[in-house]
């Protein structure tokens, strides 16, 4: 039930503060753990993984050129990304 309540939070979080998250992004895990200090225009594009005990700021993008390939960037636990950056 707490997972439920999680993803529902996330979801209407989006549509508040313009943040695009893929919905299969997060582990259950990664999702009760990442921080999302200041939330406005964060983009996480759906190939990305991201790790536990992460700190993503303000105008964060993360993604691929989905044109030339699919990877994108595979991030570990325990960081933090400050604002303005594109990955």
């Amino acid at each position: 039930m707490k997972y439920i309540f999680s993803v529902i939070r996330k979801s209407f979080i989006q549509l508040v503060f313009c943040l695009q998250i893929f919905p299969t992004l997060f582990t259950k895990e990664t999702l009760l753990i990442l921080r999302l200090p200041h939330l406005f225009m964060i983009i996480i594009h759906g190939n990305v993984r991201i790790g536990i005990n992460a700190v993503i700021y303000h105008e964060v993008t993360l993604g691929c050129i989905e044109t030339r390939s699919f990877d994108a960037p595979i991030l570990a636990n325990n960081y933090m990304l400050a604002q303005n950056i594109v990955f």
